[in-house]
C-alpha cells in the first residue's frame, strides 16, 4: 500500500533533540533507550518531532524523562546524526543481531548517560509510547495487570511495588520456557540495570559476535553455521553456540532475580494485514487506554515515520478510530471485508482473522451488529479456563481462544467500522 497515512500531520516541525538532562530531584526518572538502524535519520527525526515532544511537555518538579538512541556501525551516505546529543554510536555492525547488544550496550552502561534514572523504558524505534500516561501510573505506582500470556480473565489494578518489569509478557515456546516483556517496549526499575551492571563487571557475560540465525533442521536455530546462509530477518544472539531470540534474552538473562511481574496489554501492537510474525501477541486497536503501541503488523502498510506521526496526531486528537484506515479507504486494512452476500444479495459485514493457519470469518448485517459482538461473545461454561468455541459455518471444525481475544475482536470491529463511515461499514 502507498500514500499517506490519513492523520499524518501536514508541515511537520523541524525535529529537535530529545531531552537528555535529568532532573535529579524528580521523583520518576524515567530513561528511555531506543535501537536503531544507523541510517534511520528520518525515524529518529520522527522520534524527536512527536513522543520526545511529549518528553518534554511532561517534564515537571515529578517527573523528568530522557531519551538516548543507541545504533550500530554504518555507511551512511551524506552523513547522519551521529552527532547529535542524544545519539550513542556503539562498536557493533549494523543488522538483526545487532539489537540485542545495543539493548545490553545502554543498561549495562547506564551510568555514563543515565545515572540517576529511577525507570528505563526500552523500546524500539517503530513503537510509540505516551509518555503522559506512563509517567502518570509511575508517579502514581499502579499498573493494570491481566494473567500473563495469552491467558483469560479481566485485567486488575495493582501498586507497583519496588522492582518490576512492566510491559506485554509473552509466554511462547518458540521463544523459550519463561514469560518475558516483548521487546517492542517494558518498563524496569533501575535496580534491575544496577544488579545487570554489576554482575556483567565482575563476571562479564559472553556475547558471542553478531551473527544471523541458522535454522538447522527445520525446528532448531543455531549460530554455528556461516553468516551467509542464516535468515537475516530475525533478532537474536549467539551464547554457547545455542541461538537465543532478542526478545527472549533480558527475560532470560533477568530470571534468577526477584521481580514483580506487571502483564499490562495495554502495551500492544496495533493490528494490520497478515503479516509473517506469529508470535501471539494479539492487534490491538490503539485507544485512549493504550500505553504503548507497535507497529509490526503494518509493516506492509506504512512506513514507520507515518506511523509515529498519525499515531502522534491521534493522541493529540483524541481519534483514534481514523487512524486505522488505510491510504486507499479500503475497510480497516483487509481486516474488515464488505461483500454482497451471494444468496440473499444483501451487503454484510465479515471480520477475518487467522487461528492455527486456517482464516475465518464473523458475519455481520452491519456495523451495529458487528459493535454488539462483545456483547453476545461470551465464555464457554463448559471451558474450565474459561475460552470461547468458534465454529467455522462449513466445516464441522472448532477453535478456540481467550476471551480476551473475543474482546479484541470485537473491539478491533467495531473500531474500523465506526472509521470506514458513520454508521456503516461502506464498500
Amino acid at each position: 500500500m502507498v500514500g499517506r497515512w490519513l492523520l499524518v500531520a501536514a508541515g511537520a516541525a523541524a525535529a529537535t533533540e530529545c531531552p537528555t538532562l535529568i532532573h535529579e530531584d524528580a521523583g520518576v526518572r524515567l530513561a528511555g533507550y531506543v535501537v536503531s538502524r544507523r541510517r534511520d535519520v528520518d525515524v529518529r527525526d520522527a522520534v524527536r518531532r512527536t513522543w520526545c515532544a511529549t518528553a518534554r511537555r511532561v517534564a515537571s518538579d515529578d517527573v523528568s524523562v530522557v531519551v538516548r538512541f543507541f545504533v550500530g556501525l554504518d555507511t551512511v551516505e551524506g552523513g547522519d546524526d551521529a552527532h547529535m546529543m542524544d545519539v550513542t554510536v556503539v562498536d557493533v555492525p549494523d543488522g538483526p543481531s545487532a539489537v540485542p547488544h545495543l539493548r545490553l550496550y545502554a543498561l549495562l552502561r547506564y551510568d555514563a548517560w543515565a545515572r540517576r534514572a529511577t525507570h528505563f523504558l526500552a523500546l524500539d524505534d517503530d513503537a510509540y509510547p505516551f509518555l503522559d500516561r506512563l509517567t502518570q501510573s509511575l508517579v502514581e505506582k499502579r499498573a493494570m495487570h491481566a494473567p500473563a500470556g495469552r491467558g483469560v480473565g479481566p485485567a486488575i489494578s495493582i501498586a507497583l511495588e519496588d522492582t518490576f518489569v512492566w510491559g506485554y509478557f509473552m509466554e511462547h515456546p518458540k521463544f523459550g520456557p519463561w514469560p518475558f516483556a516483548a521487546g517492542f517496549g517494558k518498563v524496569l526499575t533501575a535496580d534491575l540495570a544496577h544488579a545487570l551492571a554489576a554482575m556483567n563487571a565482575t563476571v562479564p557475560l559472553e556475547l558471542g559476535p553478531p551473527c544471523k540465525s541458522v535454522r538447522d533442521d527445520g525446528t532448531n536455530i543455531t549460530c554455528e553455521r556461516a553468516c551467509d546462509d542464516a535468515d537475516p530477518r530475525v533478532q537474536g544472539v549467539c551464547l554457547k553456540r545455542v541461538w537465543i531470540y532478542e526478545d527472549n534474552l533480558l527475560g532470560m538473562l533477568l530470571t534468577p532475580f526477584r521481580y514483580q511481574l506487571v502483564h499490562d496489554k495495554r502495551f500492544h501492537v496495533v493490528p494490520g494485514p497478515p503479516s509473517e510474525r506469529y508470535d501471539g501477541a494479539p492487534g490491538i486497536p490503539p485507544s485512549q487506554t493504550s500505553l504503548l503501541v507497535d507497529r509490526h503488523d503494518f509493516k506492509h502498510a506504512m512506513g514507520v515515520v507515518d506511523f509515529l506521526e498519525a499515531m502522534h496526531a491521534a493522541a493529540l486528537t483524541g481519534n483514534y478510530d481514523r487512524f486505522l484506515l488505510s491510504p486507499e479507504g479500503v475497510c480497516g486494512l483487509e481486516r474488515l471485508v464488505c461483500f454482497n452476500n451471494s444468496r440473499d444479495e444483501v451487503e454484510r459485514v465479515a471480520y477475518e482473522f487467522t487461528i492455527d493457519d486456517r482464516t475465518l470469518a464473523v458475519v455481520f448485517d452491519d456495523c451495529k451488529q458487528a459493535e454488539g459482538f462483545g456483547d453476545v461473545c461470551v465464555v464457554n461454561g463448559s471451558d474450565p479456563e474459561g475460552r470461547v468455541s468458534l465454529h467455522e459455518s462449513n466445516k464441522n471444525i472448532m477453535h478456540q481462544f481467550a476471551l480476551d481475544d473475543c474482546r479484541t475482536i470485537a473491539a478491533d470491529v467495531a473500531a474500523v467500522g465506526r472509521a470506514a463511515l458513520p454508521g456503516s461499514c461502506g464498500g
